[in-house]
């Protein structure tokens, strides 16, 4: 189906991987110039630089200084668009506008987007897509009632077509912190002319922080696992009796009036990869021309709110400036005690390191090969993770089972780990059989690229 709405969940998944897919094949070809690297375009460049230009030491240069000196600017140029990070910035930085404009033109009226801790657009985008960030309110707790009334433009249902369900969200201080939906119910049997549902089962007074009541409804005749389409909110304000809003909560419009490209938050339905972080980083670089080479700066009002962000493990990709400890989650020399590790859950602004909101499944890797004793299985972890009902914050769990484990370096266990979770810390593993060798815990990437 063709969409002029707001871009779908599933349809952004697909641009933004397109993007990481392209960087995580490529990146480690361009380089940034950094001296560790011998074999990547930044360091030919560089190589090449020396060997026309000189030294001042062992390497002399050419030895015509004209050809020097008209190549001397171009050198630089060309070391900087060489870096991938100048040259992934520059290529998707109309890419990342298209996006920006893209979600500000087809939000509802009235929503209140470029503001709080999103850094731009689609960083308040993925925020209420994942509905796992601080400032979203808790999920709706209540048990939904629908009474038939009039008022409204609804066609008669009961048998066929049948009623839709209709579900609720709150929102918070800004349109983005919106919580995922209340368990929904079908809506009561509709007949005549005018019709519309009036809503209630919300007992008490308006929660704490709660700003806004957000209404979505199926169309007629939908079955129980299809979308939900946004079909209006009102306002609210904390401490208020709910029952001052009963003339609010009622769903007057048809199925054609329903935005359907406005759709509840789903807990972690669209967390990105490092890589596609990196890459809208990347696009806001400060100062990245002029005349120096110097490594162009991340800062942090280009780092995407930790929460959008999946792990990777950690001989993969984690961000331009992030060192390995910033997505490890522990280490263990067989024989010797569990180190857990201290993946990165906020930014480091300043240094521009990205954080995380964890990791979407886990492994365990072998960093130095097994030996002695019988073949090794992992048989036990240890773990805190958020879910659903615990969207930020976390929860300890445990799993116990057998995955076997090979004893050569490189060698992976999948923990087959609950996959409604992101995980957060790995506080032991268990590793039997082997006597001797090395492990690490780390992520598995959140969708293959």
């Amino acid at each position: 189906m063709t969409e002029n709405g707001l871009i779908l969940p599933s349809d952004m998944q697909k641009v933004l991987d397109g993007m990481a897919r392209t960087f995580a094949t490529l990146y480690n070809q361009f380089g940034i110039g950094a001296p560790e690297e011998t074999t990547t375009l930044s360091a030919y460049l560089y190589q090449m630089q020396k060997e026309i230009m000189g030294d001042g030491g062992a390497v002399a240069g050419i030895g015509n200084i004209d050809v020097q000196q008209q190549l001397s600017t171009l050198f630089g140029i060309a070391r900087q668009q060489g870096r991938y990070d100048i040259m992934y910035g520059s290529i998707f930085r109309p890419f990342l506008d298209v996006l920006d404009n893209h979600i500000i033109s087809r939000i509802p009226p009235g929503w209140a987007w470029g503001a709080g801790t999103a850094v731009r657009a689609i960083d308040a985008y993925l925020l209420r897509a994942n509905a796992m960030h601080a400032g979203i309110p808790s999920k709706p707790n209540y048990t939904l009632t629908t009474t038939a009334t009039t008022g409204g433009s609804i066609p008669s249902c009961g048998t066929s077509p049948t009623p839709p369900r209709i579900t609720i969200t709150f929102v918070g201080s800004y349109d983005y912190q919106e919580s995922q939906p209340c368990t929904p119910v079908q809506a009561a049997s509709l007949s005549g002319k005018n019709n519309a549902w009036s809503v209630g089962g919300l007992t008490g007074n308006v929660p704490a922080g709660v700003t806004k009541c957000r209404m979505y409804r199926q169309i007629l005749n939908a079955g129980v696992n299809d979308p939900y389409f946004y079909d209006g909110e009102f306002s609210v304000k904390e401490g208020v009796a709910w029952t001052v809003y009963n003339t609010s909560l009622v769903f007057t419009k048809p199925d054609s009036e329903l935005i359907f490209s406005i759709r509840p938050p789903v807990f972690k339905q669209l967390l990105i990869h490092p890589e596609t972080a990196a890459i809208i980083a990347m696009t806001r670089l400060t100062s990245p021309f002029g005349n120096s080479i110097l490594n162009p700066a991340i800062s942090a009002n280009s780092l995407l709110s930790s929460t959008n962000v999946a792990l990777n493990p950690v001989n993969l990709f984690l961000g331009k400036n992030n060192p390995e400890s910033s997505g490890l989650l522990g280490t263990r020399v067989l024989g010797s005690a569990y180190v857990q590790g201290e993946p990165r859950f906020t930014n480091d602004g300043p240094r521009g390191i990205q954080g995380f909101a964890g990791a979407a499944a886990v492994r365990v890797r072998v960093t130095t090969a097994l030996s002695g004793g019988s073949a090794a299985t992992v048989t036990a972890l240890n773990y805190t993770y958020l879910d659903e009902n615990n969207p930020s914050s976390p929860q300890t769990g445990s799993w116990t089972g057998s995955v076997a484990l090979a004893d050569a370096i490189g060698s992976i266990a999948n923990i087959p780990l609950p996959t409604n979770r992101v995980i957060r810390e790995v506080t032991s593993v268990t590793v039997s059989g082997r006597t001797s060798g090395a492990v690490l815990v780390e992520a598995q990437r959140v969708r293959s690229l």
